[in-house]
């Protein structure tokens, strides 16, 4: 391991919206910082992108005798599980994601380790108590990880892809702010993690990066896979669901549900309650009515739910719990 000495955006003093910067939300032509700090951030992409493999999972060494110090590079191979960030905090949280994916475990197909995602975001809706249900409506989110999971695998996994091979990726797409450290003439010194933002401002960034890779192909005289795999990105966030399953809820109502029942551009807060009423209530109350086990499920999580304000309360002292937003059902 080397000492790199470099500094994070934050310290570099990064604020969307400045001269250096230009903004990450609204449309507009990319400042010459950020077109150099995506051009070399797809330098990174293509290399990695060179990778590939027969397996899914994490490098790592098969063998327990030989030293990572020491050891050949063609040592290394996917021996390992894919480890997430939102599976170290589920094991964190003593919700045993191990269950799901095993020490040593590797995945031979894209719907295998797709699969596991899902489970994994299952394994959170089961076993996590705070649900977040001061902000979400209880009943939406069980139809939200429902139809989420239907839509991933009807609908967004690439079959065609799905015995590979596989391409070398970053564990942790969550936080370029302090995970990429650059010199003070912003050029890459050092990778901790990369990231993609979410939202809103995910498919413009994508877009740029996109941009970048290809430029960067063309120039390398390299054939475009990257670009070309990363082209339905600029339109879609269903990864970041996967990956982080508290967004999936936002993912399936601000995204996948808004292909289907658009949002009405410049209404009113009563024009989009109205809305609201005729095209969410019905649907969620319709889901709910054809199943007791999901009525059952709702009304544990409901009550695991009241039991952790209760608990949140007493151990920090507040003078009154948080409470459940208004049930639809």
């Amino acid at each position: 391991m080397d000492y790199v000495d470099g500094h994070s955006l934050k310290d570099l003093g990064f604020k969307s919206g400045s001269e250096t910067w230009g903004s990450l939300i609204f449309a507009g032509p990319q400042t010459p910082a950020a077109r150099h700090l995506h051009r070399q951030l797809a330098d990174v992409y293509v290399q990695l992108r060179q990778l590939e493999f027969p397996r899914i999972g994490a490098l790592g060494l098969c063998s327990r005798d030989v030293s990572a110090l020491t050891c050949n590079p063609q040592e290394i191979s996917v021996c390992n599980r894919p480890l997430s960030i939102d599976m170290a905090l589920q094991e964190l949280d003593g919700l045993q994601p191990g269950n799901i994916f095993p020490p040593r475990k590797t995945l031979s197909t894209a719907s295998e380790f797709v699969g596991g995602l899902l489970r994994l975001a299952h394994n959170k809706l089961e076993k996590e108590l705070d649900q977040g249900m001061d902000e979400d409506e209880p009943a939406s989110i069980l139809y939200a990880a429902h139809h989420f999971k239907r839509f991933v695998q009807d609908e967004w996994l690439d079959r065609s892809a799905n015995q590979g091979p596989f391409v070398l990726m970053h564990g942790d797409m969550e936080n370029v702010i302090s995970n990429l450290l650059f010199d003070k003439d912003y050029n890459l010194v050092g990778i901790l993690d990369f990231v993609l933002l979410i939202q809103e401002d995910y498919n413009k960034q994508v877009g740029y990066l996109r941009a970048a890779i290809q430029e960067l192909e063309k120039a390398l005289g390299l054939l475009p896979y990257l670009s070309t795999e990363w082209a339905p990105l600029e339109k879609c966030a269903i990864a970041i669901g996967l990956n982080y399953p508290e967004h999936a809820y936002l993912v399936y109502w601000d995204l996948i549900f808004r292909k289907l029942v658009p949002r009405l551009r410049g209404a009113t807060q009563e024009q989009r309650d109205q809305q609201h009423e005729k095209e969410v209530v019905p649907r969620i109350k319709a889901f709910m009515d054809a199943s007791e086990e999901r009525q059952a499920f709702l009304e544990r999580k409901i009550q695991e739910q009241l039991e952790y304000f209760e608990a949140e309360k007493e151990h920090y002292g507040y003078k009154a719990p948080r409470r459940i937003v208004k049930r639809i059902c």
